[in-house]
């Protein structure tokens, strides 16, 4: 029984023994890493020839009409054509203050003061008109762009920038009302900060019997113009455009329902105006008035 003890208690000492020895060979070798650490030493990879040979894309170049002009594709007409054309008015001593006018443009606020400042300075406001349709390989506004080259030169660098300028002042003098399209910053009500304002309205029950819905359920909308102030009053309310859902009955309570859109309107007391050149100005406003029953 005691021979039985002592060898176990032999076995339990060389496990024990083994046990330490394992923890002092892990302890070393993870010291002599530590303390080798600063001999790591990695080779340095030669990378001026790479270097030389790799191809960087270089970024496009931002097309410049007015420089395009001065050296134009021979295969494209169509500003070959409008080239001569400048050319030959100016020739003629024709010389034109061109603005691009493409489809669903609208006249510029201070127009009429441009064209004035255009004849006092001996030539002449022209809208170049420019197609939504695009041509492969041809390109539009280069009379516009012969013109502005001519006026750069012979005028100087900032003319037609000058110019802008002036008419804007013309413009804020004479306290005009422009569309609000048009404003830097729209009119809006106050707190909002709305691209476009709306309002919906909720029918008296008696005018929603008579109102029709069209197609998938559609309600008629109405487009009402007013005029707002610089000090944000508003005032000549008018129809601008009615959608009648295509049921010829809702026009007969068109005028029913402007009434209602304007008493809704009416209840924004002062709006914030619009701005135009960084001043408050007065101006032709649009709201969008949908009904529901």
């Amino acid at each position: 029984m005691k021979k039985r003890l002592l060898q176990k208690e032999i076995k339990m000492k060389k496990g024990f023994n083994f046990l330490i020895w394992n923890k002092f060979l892990l302890f070393s070798l993870v010291f002599q890493l530590v303390s080798c650490r600063e001999e790591i030493f990695i080779e340095p990879i030669e990378t001026s020839g790479i270097l030389d040979t790799l191809e960087i894309p270089s970024p496009p170049l931002k097309f410049n009409l007015n420089t395009y002009v001065e050296h134009p594709d021979e295969t494209d007409s169509l500003c070959m054509d409008d080239i001569k054309l400048a050319e030959n008015d100016i020739a003629k001593g024709h010389i034109f203050f061109c603005q691009p006018y493409g489809f669903g443009s609208s006249d510029l606020p201070q127009e009429m003061y441009l064209e004035t400042l255009c004849i006092n300075n001996n030539m002449r406001f022209k809208k170049d008109i420019i197609s939504d349709v695009i041509f492969n390989n041809q390109t539009q506004g280069c009379y516009g762009a012969v013109m502005d080259n001519y006026i750069a030169l012979h005028y100087d660098m900032n003319f037609k920038e000058r110019l802008f300028h002036q008419a804007d002042s013309m413009l804020l003098a004479h306290n005009d009302t422009i569309d609000y399209s048009s404003c830097e910053k729209r009119p809006q009500i106050l707190g909002e900060n709305d691209y476009e304002t709306t309002f919906s309205i909720s029918l008296p029950r008696q005018l929603a019997k008579e109102v029709k819905m069209g197609k998938g359920n559609d309600m008629p909308f109405m487009d009402i113009g007013f005029y707002i102030d610089k000090l944000g009053l508003s005032s000549g309310f008018f129809i601008n455009y009615f959608m009648d859902a295509d049921h010829e009955a809702n026009q007969k309570v068109k005028e029913e329902l402007f009434n209602i859109a304007i008493t809704e309107i009416k209840k924004v007391k002062k709006w914030e105006p619009g701005e135009y050149a960084g001043e408050k100005v007065n101006t032709e406003f649009n709201v969008r008035v949908f009904f529901h029953k």
